[in-house]
């Protein structure tokens, strides 16, 4: 028990313990023995600890805190310079390290985002209609789940207003591939994509508090994308906007007249990876499968050593790094560079601070002769004077 006790006294600062420690010690035996050990002895025991170790931490603290800001105010362009150079090494890092959160290391708001990919040259990027397209899917030995997409800028008008946003024609089970719920209403149905039947939305999480004031009553009713009716079914749960900051989905990509458009429009596709195939191995399978099921004439009419550039042939491309972009690798760079430059301001933090000890010297050791622990040095030498030179700039 006394070892017990002895360890829970550690946590009181060192100058404490050299004063009181030996006698709390001794307390603690006498009251131990009368008491017998119970329960309620070590109840009151850790209360006594918990109540009384804080406060002697802070009165330690406060102590170090006041001598360091008369140490540092005769030194006030050290103080100053370090602390700017702390402030914008952090405030650098920091930044940079947001755009690199938010572009790789966030996760995606998907059901198991490492397995979802974009898939280059499928039935549905050549405009190919839904039967070919379902056909492709439920036979693909590699994805267990695919998805047709195209984005496009329509005009939306609503009761009372009107605005520009982006559309998402997707196919029926778009949100199933991605595993994303709704947060009110629902997703597309089976056959909802099936032509003549795609009468139907579902909302962004921005767009149905700003043309709905976030009113559960907006299921149900009806909007205009480019004259063309639909029944709002759904709203998607906040921070869902993919793709390209879709505000309205609808399963209309098999359904080129339900809503009408102008210009150039692309089909996309996304697929979910088997389960126990890694990204490498659906890679090579797709190569493959292209490989076997190309006709033979495109065979005969290639030359000798002829390679297909990217984007002629099948491909599963990481949908993290197809979202990332060029901005992937320069994010890289830029988070090398700032903390490299970290690195170098808490060096020449670290050179002051070492040049500030050594014409304290003298001091340091005329309170080691007088039975200072290192612990006790460093702690009076350092951080205790950084954090007062702090609190001192703040009260100024």
């Amino acid at each position: 028990m006394k070892r017990i006790y002895r360890f829970l006294l550690h946590f009181y600062p060192a100058r404490f313990r050299e004063e009181f420690a030996s006698a709390m010690e001794r307390q603690f035996q006498d009251e131990y023995r009368d008491s017998g050990g119970g329960a309620g002895f070590w109840l009151r025991a850790f209360a006594d600890l918990a109540a009384s170790i804080p406060g002697q931490i802070l009165r330690e603290l406060r102590s170090d805190a006041t001598y360091a800001v008369h140490v540092y105010c005769r030194r006030p362009l050290v103080t100053a310079l370090a602390l700017t150079a702390l402030a914008l090494a952090i405030g650098a890092t920091t930044g940079v390290f947001s755009v690199l959160n938010a572009v790789l290391l966030r996760s995606l708001p998907f059901r198991e985002p490492e397995r979802v990919v974009q898939v280059n040259k499928s039935p549905v990027d050549t405009g190919a209609g839904r039967a070919k397209f379902y056909d492709w899917r439920d036979h693909n030995p590699l994805l267990e789940q695919v998805a047709g997409f195209s984005v496009n800028e329509m005009n939306l008008a609503l009761a009372r207003d009107s605005a520009r946003v982006k559309v998402a024609e997707t196919s029926a089970n778009f949100f199933a591939t991605l595993g994303v719920e709704q947060q009110f209403g629902r997703g597309f149905a089976k056959d909802e994509d099936v032509e003549g039947r795609g009468a139907v939305a579902v909302l962004s999480h921005a767009l149905w508090q700003e043309a709905f004031g976030s009113n559960p009553r907006a299921l149900g009713s009806t909007l205009r994308l480019n004259g063309a009716p639909l029944t709002v079914i759904g709203v998607a749960p906040p921070g869902f906007d993919y793709p390209d900051k879709t505000s309205v989905w609808t399963p209309t990509i098999f359904d080129l007249g339900r809503l009408p458009k102008g210009g150039a429009f692309f089909w996309q596709t996304i697929g979910r990876i088997r389960k126990g195939l890694s990204f490498r191995q659906a890679n090579a399978m797709l190569r493959t499968e292209e490989a076997r099921l190309r006709p033979a004439s495109a065979k005969k009419a290639a030359p000798p050593g002829f390679r297909p550039v990217e984007g002629e042939s099948a491909s599963l491309k990481s949908l993290r790094d197809q979202l990332a972009g060029p901005v992937r690798d320069a994010s890289l760079v830029l988070m090398g560079i700032v903390l490299f430059v970290l690195l170098i301001a808490c060096a020449n933090v670290a050179h002051l601070l070492l040049s500030r000890v050594s014409e304290r010297r003298q001091e340091l050791t005329i309170r080691a002769a007088m039975g200072a622990t290192r612990a006790r040095l460093a702690q009076h030498s350092s951080i205790p004077c950084w954090i007062g030179a702090c609190w001192r700039s703040r009260r100024g």
